[in-house]
């Protein structure tokens, strides 16, 4: 039976740092338009920033991660996304918080394309297995953010938020102490595919990759839409925000853990890519 590679565990724990500063910042918007008296619209170009950046820088980085791999960009998106969700316990002027939004996504979109260029490098014959893990840190990261951007925001003090800086901090350090090994390890797993199957020229499937990004692209606009602005209209007000918002991600994330408790759907296509 194949093991799975006990980093890829790590880059699933550096997954849920990204996404549980990502996912905590729609949780504030409730206290960003009491503290500044914002509008909707006001409130949608803070998301917007958020998501958009993170959405076209992430493909591009992707592309350029392929071409020249950058393993720093893993800590440092993880460290970048903590701090600027932090900063804004700090402020109260819109404009900080529309680059410090944009900067959480930034972040997040640094981390994603390298981690799991990464993971599907170490993870050998169990591929889907390993995605599968590293999905659901991030999972895990969007069902804890916004519980504790809520308990920060609306139960205890704003600069409770701090405590994403501290994690994400420590995180960082983490990774970057541990990528020589594990870029070691790719080394040596590519010389060993080298020398057992040659150099195999590889093709993207572009047909097959615009029909997903359109059904992705579909998903995300109803899961963004969903996610900030139902809650909010439902809520009318601050205290039964974050309660209805993780009514949703909590059978989600259960949901996803025992998929991957079961094995069940890894266990197909790590047969089919190991062909």
């Amino acid at each position: 039976m194949n093991r799975m590679n006990p980093y890829v565990y790590m880059f699933s724990l550096g997954h849920f740092s990204v996404d549980w500063a990502q996912s905590a910042f729609p949780a504030l918007l409730p206290y960003f338009i009491t503290l500044c008296s914002l509008s909707y619209r006001d409130a949608t170009a803070l998301l917007f920033a958020n998501i958009l950046l993170a959405s076209v820088t992430q493909p591009i980085l992707g592309y350029y991660s392929d071409k020249v791999s950058k393993p720093w960009f893993i800590p440092f998106g993880v460290l970048l996304s903590g701090l600027s969700l932090t900063a804004l316990a700090f402020t109260d002027n819109y404009s900080v918080i529309f680059i410090c939004s944009m900067l959480s996504g930034l972040g997040s979109s640094i981390y994603h394309p390298e981690a799991a260029r990464m993971v599907n490098e170490i993870s050998g014959a169990v591929k889907g297995k390993a995605m599968g893990t590293f999905s659901v840190g991030g999972s895990v990261g969007f069902a804890v953010g916004p519980i504790i951007a809520g308990l920060c925001a609306y139960a205890f003090d704003i600069h409770g938020l701090a405590v994403f800086a501290v994690v994400n901090t420590g995180l960082a350090l983490f990774l970057y102490h541990h990528l020589p090994k594990v870029l070691a390890q790719i080394d040596r797993n590519e010389i060993v595919e080298d020398t057992v199957t040659g150099r195999i020229e590889k093709r993207n499937d572009w047909s097959s990759f615009s029909r997903l990004t359109v059904v992705i692209f579909a998903r995300s606009i109803s899961f963004a839409v969903c996610n900030a602005f139902i809650p909010l209209f439902l809520g009318q007000g601050v205290g039964t925000y974050t309660v209805r918002r993780e009514s949703g991600f909590i059978p989600t994330l259960c949901h996803r853990r025992c998929r991957h408790l079961c094995g069940r759907p890894y266990c197909g296509s790590d047969r089919f890519l190991s062909r």
